[in-house]
């Protein structure tokens, strides 16, 4: 089955260097973990989309876990995050 996840971040919030740098972040491991990247849409073949939005999911807390304390929330720079 395939399966896309889009993401976009608050450029209009959060500094756009920052966001630049998540971005680069997020884009290397999404696709590490298996998503093909086209833009902001990441897409992936798996057997069930609960599989497909778990590793997106997965993936972004990870990065979550590793960032710097004082920019710790990574759901705050984002702005969309959503599959189909």
């Amino acid at each position: 089955m395939h399966y896309a996840v889009v993401i976009n971040l608050d450029y209009a919030t959060h500094p756009e260097e920052s966001c630049k740098a998540l971005w680069r972040k997020i884009r290397e491991r999404m696709m590490e973990a298996g998503f093909h990247c086209d833009g902001r849409i990441f897409t992936i073949c798996r057997d069930t989309e609960d599989d497909a939005s778990q590793l997106a999911r997965d993936v972004i807390e990870n990065i979550e876990q590793h960032m710097d304390y004082y920019d710790k929330r990574i759901f705050l720079y984002i702005k969309e995050f959503y599959g189909f």
